[in-house]
């Protein structure tokens, strides 16, 4: 900090800046000493910042003197520099004490230097400083944000036509990374204008063209950007416009071929479709959803995956995961899915026994997906799985899956969510109140081991809530997430051939499934108002609670206590002694919990 550094861009008359940080006033907080000042970046200003001023709450200098064309009129390189500079710069300020800053007053000016910038040198650095700053004053930017996006916009097409006609790969390349931090960028302003509707509809406007052209081949090095900014827009705007709806065929077309590589990424967007524009979507696009989930799923399974596009169970588990959304939210309205779906589910978990899944999600998913379609219509799916010769296998994986648990902690070692537990409840339930002539005479066997797993498992759900609420916990349900055919008259739950034992011990929760599922509720929370963590962007934001109000699923609004209690006095009203028996099966700890349960209000 004290060796002397030459400028490198303009004479030794540049004004050097204090020898000690502390000695500085807040006068000289400009661009010039920004990017010359301790060591040259602005990185060691920011560190400056908040360690000298508590975050630069004292800062209330006259806005002028951020200028870059002031500080700078003859030199478009110090323009440059200072306004990269300037990143680490502006997220040195504390986010609570924003709006005491003059910096409000400078910001259309600021906004305007540094697009004007990025429109004549293309950097992606300058790039950086715009997103930072909207990002900083995200909940100012309304006013500006469809002429900052107008200019991004521009600014992107800009760099493909100078993209497309460039013949050196070193200059295509950073005009690529240019480009990908432009998108970047407009997500961060779809995120700051998320709660105005009609700022949104503009947006769609703007974006459009762009989706329009590169959703498809020629758009394979930004589809994870548009994915993002798809997924911002189907989310936050109050319906799914007929022309965003015109995309939906071409991105189910890409999924199954070149899109595998990044199967994971589109599951947000279309889970969008699905569950805000159900009816739609029922009427519309659920054939050709169907078949980019049988042709993904025969792709891997017949050996055509080895091409250097994703891996198997990118897809395995996100087939599941997208069966799971249909399922929840188009109750009623798929019963001739349920069949071909079963067999999809059921066909890639025999997979699992000839080479077990390295990831744990994988079968999960696929278990969810099959619990999802019980609760959807028991009897329909009971009945296919039969007919495909495949209810026993089902039914034995899922039993094996709900007892299996981590030797060490005891916890359950799949379905470690309060959302996946969720779920599982509600399928078994499903079965247990199902009237005995419309089941299979090996499940009504079966069924007193089926309520008694359903009950551990109802156990499990509860501890999870009340730990996860309980004083010292963080005051929230954010930890409840940090977590071959047989007769069908054979029904052994504990059958341990069905389920590797081979897998990882490992304390640590898979999180896959929730990751996808739960972001769509991050989205939701930032859209009300309620979320106070802004790092990262609309789709790296994927860690939050999945038991909150914000609900994204029509599952949020059943109570699995209330069903599991009417599926119990179903039972009990219809089979006596399967009720009996199954509590037969229930150790002393769970038996007293069990009717302390039954006869609570």
């Amino acid at each position: 900090m004290n060796k002397e550094r030459r400028d490198p861009f303009t004479p030794q008359d540049h004004p050097r800046p204090h020898s000690s940080p502390a000695s500085c006033s807040i006068e000289n907080i400009t661009p010039e000493n920004i990017t010359s000042g301790w060591g040259g970046g602005g990185d060691v200003l920011g560190d400056v910042l908040g360690e000298e001023w508590g975050g630069v709450a004292a800062l209330a200098q006259p806005t002028d003197s951020l200028s870059l064309t002031r500080s700078f009129p003859r030199s478009l390189v110090r323009q440059v520099d200072a306004a990269i500079a300037m990143r680490e710069f502006f997220e040195a300020i504390d986010e609570n004490q924003v709006q005491n800053y003059n910096f409000l007053q400078a910001l259309p000016s600021l906004l305007k230097e540094f697009l004007e910038l990025a429109n004549s040198v293309g950097s992606e650095g300058i790039m950086g400083t715009i997103e930072t700053v909207v990002d900083k004053f995200g909940d100012h930017i309304g006013p500006y944000a469809h002429d900052v996006a107008v200019a991004l916009v521009a600014q992107f097409w800009k760099i493909v036509n100078v993209e497309n006609d460039d013949d050196d790969d070193e200059d295509v390349f950073s005009d690529a990374l240019a480009g990908h931090q432009v998108l970047a960028t407009i997500a961060t302003v779809l995120e700051a204008v998320s709660k105005s509707p009609e700022i949104m509809a503009q947006m769609e406007t703007l974006l459009f063209p762009i989706f329009d052209k590169f959703l498809g081949d020629t758009g394979m090095d930004v589809i994870e950007e548009m994915l993002e900014l798809m997924t911002a827009l189907t989310y936050y705007s109050p319906v799914i416009s007929d022309r965003m709806w015109s995309l939906f065929p071409r991105i189910v077309e890409i999924m199954p071929t070149w899109g595998v590589d990044f199967f994971q990424e589109f599951i947000p967007v279309v889970d969008n479709f699905i569950s805000r524009g159900t009816q739609v979507f029922a009427q519309h696009y659920l054939p050709a959803t169907n078949a980019m989930l049988e042709k993904a799923l025969v792709r891997f399974q017949g050996g055509e995956g080895d091409d250097g596009f994703g891996t198997d169970e990118e897809v395995f588990g996100g087939v599941g995961i997208i069966i799971q959304v249909i399922l929840e939210n188009c109750k009623g309205q798929v019963d001739a899915c349920i069949k071909p779906y079963m067999s999809l589910i059921v066909g890639t978990m025999t997979r699992n026994d000839a080479e077990p899944f390295a990831e744990d999600h994988v079968l999960e998913n696929l278990l969810l997906a099959g619990a999802d379609a019980l609760y959807y219509n028991p009897v329909l799916t009971m009945n296919a799985l039969q007919e495909n010769g495949q209810l026993a296998y089902f039914m034995h994986s899922l039993g094996q899956a709900v007892s299996k648990r981590k030797k060490k902690s005891g916890k359950l070692y799949y379905f470690p969510s309060t959302r996946k537990k969720k779920t599982v409840i509600l399928g078994l339930a499903a079965v247990m109140a199902t009237p005995a002539d419309a089941m299979q005479p090996g499940m009504r066997q079966s069924i007193p081991q089926i309520a008694a797993a359903a009950v551990a498992m109802l156990m499990d759900l509860k501890k999870q809530e009340e730990e996860a609420t309980r004083p010292g916990t963080g005051g929230s349900l954010f930890s409840a997430m940090t977590g071959a055919s047989q007769s069908s008259a054979d029904f052994d739950l504990n059958d341990s051939r069905v389920l590797s034992d081979s897998g990882d011990e490992s304390e640590d929760d898979s999180e896959y499934g929730d990751m996808i599922f739960d972001q769509l509720r991050r989205l939701r929370e930032k859209s009300a108002g309620l979320d106070d963590d802004d790092e990262g962007g609309l789709i790296d934001d994927l860690f939050f609670d999945d038991d909150d109000e914000n609900t994204t699923s029509p599952l949020d609004n059943v109570c699995a206590y209330t069903t599991f209690k009417e599926a119990c006095a179903r039972l009990r009203g219809g089979d006596e002694h399967g009720f009996m028996t199954a509590v037969g099966l229930l150790d002393d700890q769970q038996k007293v919990w069990f009717e302390q349960f039954l006869t609570a209000a």
